[in-house]
């Protein structure tokens, strides 16, 4: 989707996640299959993907808006969500 912002492929899982930072939420597909598998609300602005180091674990940061100086508008933060 063109609103996309981070892709990441999981090689033992071939899962590939994707957040969607208009829409809020982090999408997990089949990388095989192609097929959504899950979608994972994940607040205003989820950006950035990492795995763990076990890989059980995805980690996303999270934004908020930007202020009319280009400066965030509060805190942002990081959502863990386990993939077992």
């Amino acid at each position: 989707a063109g609103e996309s912002m981070g892709i990441l492929l999981h090689p033992e899982r071939r899962e590939l996640y994707i957040s969607h930072r208009e829409r809020g939420v982090i999408s997990t597909w089949d990388a095989d299959a192609h097929a959504l598998k899950r979608t994972v609300r994940a607040g205003p602005y989820p950006n950035s993907l990492c795995l763990g180091a076990d890989g059980r674990t995805l980690y996303a940061t999270v934004k908020t808006p930007f202020t009319a100086d280009y400066a965030a508008s509060k805190v942002e933060s990081v959502l863990r969500i386990p993939l077992d």
